[in-house]
């Protein structure tokens, strides 16, 4: 499966599953911090996550107060209307070709 085939709840679940994982401690790593995690899911959205479901997810994180805002390297205004994500142009399963 790839894109939108890939069921909605999946997509979800992929990228609140990858975030847990990221920021939980592993018997093989320390956790990173949140700010971190979420910079990560930025790397690999377009590719291995939904870019469409990323963003809201971020702006959910912000708006608790989970994640300081000033520390990503997001590069663009996650609250702003438009968002293109420059990874989504690379071939990934939610690449513009799918």
């Amino acid at each position: 499966m790839r894109g939108k085939s890939i069921p909605l709840a999946a997509r979800i679940i992929a990228i609140t599953d990858a975030f847990d994982a990221i920021t939980e401690d592993r018997p093989y790593r320390r956790a990173l911090t949140r700010e971190d995690a979420v910079n990560e899911l930025l790397r690999l959205s377009g590719s291995q996550f939904d870019p469409d479901l990323v963003i809201p997810f971020i702006r959910a994180l912000v708006k608790r107060g989970d994640t300081d805002v000033k520390k990503l390297q997001l590069g663009f205004d996650i609250f702003a209307g438009t968002y293109k994500n420059k990874l989504t142009d690379d071939g990934g399963i939610f690449s513009d070709g799918e």
